[in-house]
């Protein structure tokens, strides 16, 4: 992806966030729909004054468009690759919930090599298509911390500050495979506050009973961690 497609992607993910047309969006910043059309696919170089009044129009900052870095192609360190979450740059993570009876997909983007050391992330809620995933159903934006055998994730909603998700991840050693991990959301949005196992993967997952039953947690796997910390840790 070039650097042009990238800030295209980016201005038409906030659009669609704010439930924008092309038609509504190109009045508010005085363009055409064919213009902002050819910006979003990055046929059209977004000049740095059509920038800002883009990111006034859409009320976030210009950094929000532009978080476009490289990609590295240079050969890994080995602590890098038995890292499971340095091994990728787009990750799907599962849930499932019992109320509703069904499974959520999310996309999580790893945007490497922040100035600031950390990695930023974006994660797609309730996705409907894994390859459109930026057709999300809430967003949220932050940075993920590497640790020996985990990782921490933080992040807010960019829309709502009092939406926020904290996740807790295990690094699994088999970087092939996939990486289970806990959310902890104070969220107007998901069920506040809210706590629930997910997994991740690099590849897409069948959506099946053997999936449902690795992301469930037992009634009494929960009452017995309850009973031994009187913390509810089950996952």
């Amino acid at each position: 992806m070039t650097p042009s497609e990238h800030v295209g992607s980016r201005i038409r993910l906030y659009r669609t966030q704010r439930h924008l047309t092309l038609e509504t969006f190109s009045k508010m910043i005085s363009r055409s729909p064919s213009t902002v059309s050819k910006y979003e696919s990055g046929k059209i170089v977004v000049d740095i004054e059509t920038l800002f009044e883009i990111s006034a129009a859409l009320n976030i900052s210009v950094n929000q468009l532009v978080d476009y870095t490289k990609p590295d192609t240079s050969v890994p360190s080995q602590n890098i690759r038995d890292n499971f979450f340095k091994q990728a740059n787009l990750y799907y993570m599962y849930s499932f919930f019992g109320v509703d009876k069904q499974f959520y997909v999310c996309a999580l983007e790893v945007v490497r090599n922040q100035k600031d050391g950390e990695d930023k992330i974006i994660l797609y809620y309730d996705i409907s298509d894994t390859k459109n995933y930026s057709n999300s159903s809430y967003l949220y934006t932050g940075y993920i911390n590497y640790f020996d055998f985990h990782v921490t994730m933080k992040m807010e909603n960019p829309y709502n500050k009092g939406d926020q998700l904290f996740i807790y991840a295990k690094t699994p050693f088999n970087t092939n495979g996939t990486a289970r991990g806990l959310v902890l959301g104070l969220s107007e949005s998901l069920r506040s506050p809210c706590s629930f196992k997910v997994i991740f993967s690099k590849t897409v997952l069948k959506e099946d009973s053997e999936l449902k039953k690795e992301l469930s947690l037992s009634t009494k796997d929960v009452l017995a961690e309850l009973r031994r910390t009187n913390n509810l840790m089950g996952y």
